[in-house]
């Protein structure tokens, strides 16, 4: 939050957060109390992705159940969204207004986005058949543009508004 600290994600679910400028690491570290096995898969479920908001309120994290779960600075759960994917999220990106999460998973055309303010999520469709899946998430600085990187070597910019792909950037690399 406001540049001050970064966080990193290990395979066992615990949080690191490290200071900027020293690249020290404060003794405190947050670990998921009870790591939980899925109902119907007997599955572990892990934390896959996370994202600092950029005002610095809010950090979100994916599971590999395709859970969201929002914590606010006391990281004490403020949201929390059951399967909003059957597979990993592993892209998030915050809107610059901290306002919304954009949210992507492995094997999933769809891209949900979350209004934190009122806790309401609007999906839509990406027209990527199953050649390719989102790889990373972007907004752009007035927060009406999406853009989407993909495993075939896209980036499509999608406008919020009607969740219409506005431009496609097609294999430059």
């Amino acid at each position: 939050p406001a540049g001050t600290y970064i966080v990193s994600l290990s395979y066992d679910n615990t949080l690191q957060f490290w200071e900027v400028k020293t690249g020290l690491s404060p003794k405190q570290k947050y670990q998921e109390p009870v790591i939980r096995r899925d109902s119907k898969t007997d599955d572990f479920v892990n934390w896959s992705s996370v994202a600092f908001c950029p005002l610095g309120h809010y950090l979100a994290i994916g599971t590999s159940q395709g859970e969201l779960v929002i914590f606010n600075q006391n990281m004490e759960i403020f949201s929390y969204c059951n399967k909003l994917y059957k597979s990993s999220i592993h892209s998030m990106a915050w809107s610059t207004n901290g306002e919304y999460i954009a949210l992507a998973a492995e094997e999933d055309p769809t891209i949900w986005i979350y209004n934190i303010k009122n806790k309401v999520y609007l999906a839509f469709q990406t027209n990527l058949g199953n050649e390719a899946t989102i790889t990373a998430l972007c907004w752009g600085h007035d927060n009406k543009i999406l853009s989407a990187g993909t495993s075939n070597n896209q980036v499509i910019l999608y406008d919020i508004l009607t969740g219409i792909s506005v431009y496609n950037i097609l294999e430059y690399f």
